[in-house]
């Protein structure tokens, strides 16, 4: 897609590869409209300002485009203002002046651990500010609240012990359920390896602490409702 930019030498004609098609403020699908652009000094870089198109929201937020190939980069200057001409081509990044959408989790989770929750939303602002090395370990740090409370939550009389009690351990010798106990495991060698100098899982990422963190969320909750239906239901 061709628009024209604004830069410190006057209007330039980029090419870009797409519009954002999700405003960061209300987190819905759309077609934004665009209302201005402007190309940084170093060539590099490449800013487009939107406005949402729905009704309901209206805000304004800035796109983030980098250019595809560097070999030009530098300042602009008066020797290569005749570069200008050449249409350089921009790749989407990142949407800016949003806020951040925050998940929804199952009502059983808000019950046996909220503390786990705000946690995980703090991880997930940090993760979208691009604060990628202390993101995993907010993610970390909420595994642990998720598991400890879930523990206490189940068995109320061990409490005292669960507290003071590492994550491997407090996983190892206090969680029942075996598919919990693999994955929330597994998700602490995750969230330790954020914390660490040395990584020992180092084909693995944040991407994969998040999802083992999703299904240890699922299991609880799946446990859950299992013991309600179970107890409600007694066989007669």
């Amino acid at each position: 897609m061709n628009i024209t930019a604004s830069s410190e030498m006057g209007a330039v004609n980029v090419i870009i590869d797409t519009f954002p098609d999700v405003c960061p403020h209300c987190h819905h699908a759309l077609s934004p409209h665009h209302l201005t652009s402007f190309l940084h000094r170093d060539r590099i870089s490449l800013y487009l300002t939107f406005y949402c198109t729905l009704r309901t929201c209206k805000e304004f937020f800035v796109a983030l485009y980098y250019r595809q190939h560097d070999n030009q980069a530098g300042p602009v200057t008066n020797a290569r203002a005749a570069a200008m001409k050449e249409v350089d081509s921009y790749r989407f990044d990142q949407t800016f002046l949003g806020t951040v959408k925050e998940q929804d989790f199952d009502e059983a989770i808000s019950v046996i651990s909220p503390r786990f929750i705000e946690i995980h939303r703090q991880a997930v602002i940090a993760e979208s500010s691009k604060l990628d090395q202390i993101a995993g370990m907010g993610y970390r740090k909420a595994l642990e609240f998720l598991v400890k409370d879930y523990v206490i939550f189940i068995k109320p009389q061990e409490k005292a012990k669960v507290l003071i009690e590492k994550l491997g351990n407090c996983i190892k010798n206090y969680v029942d359920s075996a598919r919990i106990r693999d994955v929330a495991e597994r998700a602490a060698w995750l969230g330790n390896d954020e914390a660490h100098y040395m990584k020992k899982w180092v084909d693995k990422d944040i991407k994969d602490l998040k999802e083992l963190l999703e299904i240890t969320v699922l299991f609880i909750v799946s446990e859950d409702r299992y013991k309600k239906i179970v107890a409600e239901m007694p066989k007669k």
